[in-house]
């Protein structure tokens, strides 16, 4: 399991290695609607898949399994405090952390 360091910033990118393989990951904040969205890029900023609505304690990466080029391991953000509460931009990087479990330990869960 890998925790991947996140923060509370409208919007932000951040560079990560998972399954050995580089991506550009970005979240924004949809202040209209109130809620996180995460992006994958590629380093060089080619789109892989966009707008991937952050929910806590679901596996974000779920229905993007056909897609090759995205990680295929389980990537949750996991909210620490277990209250349930509605996600809040303040949260991310606090109460709310995220977590990639690679695809080589998935046959071990």
């Amino acid at each position: 399991m890998i925790i991947i360091p996140v923060r509370a910033v409208a919007e932000y990118s951040i560079d990560v290695d998972l399954d050995a393989r580089p991506f550009t990951m970005i979240f924004k904040w949809n202040f209209r609607g109130q809620y996180w969205t995460v992006e994958f890029t590629t380093r060089e900023d080619v789109l892989i898949h966009g707008a991937i609505k952050v929910v806590p304690d679901y596996d974000l990466l779920h229905n993007t399994r056909h897609i090759a080029a995205l990680p295929q391991g389980i990537l949750m953000i996991v909210d620490t405090t277990e209250s349930g509460d509605p996600i809040v931009f303040a949260d991310l990087g606090e109460r709310l952390q995220l977590v990639y479990t690679p695809e080589a330990d998935l046959a071990e869960l």
